[in-house]
């Protein structure tokens, strides 16, 4: 599959006739990573496989970009089954792919094998009847997370990725880049030539994405030095930049040079937020132990 390169310029990214909306916030500069995902669903009900890999940072949309795609598949007639992996299931034996399969009449004898935490060695519950149910519909398999996934879904999901040759299915996953799970999580499977593998890293929002969300949020357009206080302050970081425009908005100053500074300040705030939640997400002792030196050390 031909990956379309992304456009450079201080135009792309931005929808035509009078730009963006609120609801467009999620997926702006999207364009190129929406493109590949239609030609890989696409492929896929001609029956090809495929392994999706979306990566960026904490905030970036990977999210966004994941349900998009589920509602693109289903749309076009796909079976689509979606999970996400959290901290809090982190030790839940088959935790997502309890959730792959809860609701599906097909797979329904196979859900107490998982929440007994059945199934040795070499054996993967439903995964050889997911495989033939995908043999009569194709299926698209959406993970948010990854990165969180317990050790024994994660097995799982190798195991069926090592099957997908000749099977028309997708995977389809996001996870954060610091987590270090690109297509090599997968290493072992053979998929050279039989499959088609992507890995799209998310990029953080340019300076004509931000105006574009300035213009969304404060509805108007931005001047050139607050857009680039914003983009600098934020450092694109989509999600960072929507949390930042929509307090501002809502304190009723313009996106003018004159209120620069209340918008980094913003900023500094929304950053602050957004770290404390991710920290408050971290369970290993270890890393734990790193942070508290951290924060005595400054």
């Amino acid at each position: 599959m031909n990956v379309p390169d992304r456009a450079g310029g201080e135009g792309h990214g931005r929808p035509h006739r009078g730009g963006p909306v609120l609801a467009d916030l999620p997926l702006l500069e999207r364009d190129r990573e929406q493109a590949v995902l239609s030609a890989v669903i696409g492929e896929l009900r001609s029956g090809r496989p495929a392994v999706v890999t979306v990566t960026g940072e904490p905030g970036a949309g990977q999210g966004e970009l994941l349900r998009w795609a589920a509602r693109h598949a289903t749309e076009r007639g796909l079976r689509v089954l979606t999970a996400r992996a959290t901290p809090a299931e982190r030790d839940l034996r088959y935790g997502v792919v309890g959730q792959l399969m809860a609701g599906q009449e097909e797979f329904a004898g196979h859900l107490p094998h998982l929440l007994l935490g059945q199934g040795g060695p070499g054996r993967f519950p439903g995964l050889t009847r997911l495989l033939t149910v995908a043999r009569d519909r194709p299926v698209l398999l959406v993970v948010e997370d990854v990165h969180q996934l317990d050790p024994d879904s994660l097995r799982w999901l190798e195991a069926l990725i090592r099957r997908l040759p000749r099977t028309p299915l997708a995977v389809l996953t996001g996870s954060i880049r610091t987590a270090d799970l690109g297509l090599d999580w997968c290493a072992g499977s053979p998929l050279t030539g039989s499959a088609t593998t992507v890995e799209l890293a998310l990029p953080g929002l340019t300076r004509a994405g931000t105006a574009d969300a300035v213009r969304a949020v404060c509805g108007t357009l931005g001047d050139r030095s607050f857009v680039a206080a914003v983009a600098d302050a934020t450092g694109g970081n989509p999600t960072v930049v929507r949390d930042t425009l929509r307090r501002f908005a809502r304190a009723g100053h313009p996106p003018d040079a004159g209120h620069v500074e209340h918008a980094r300040a913003i900023a500094a705030q929304v950053i602050g937020e957004h770290a404390a939640a991710a920290l408050d997400g971290v369970r290993d002792p270890v890393a734990l132990d790193v942070l508290r030196a951290l924060a005595v050390c400054d």
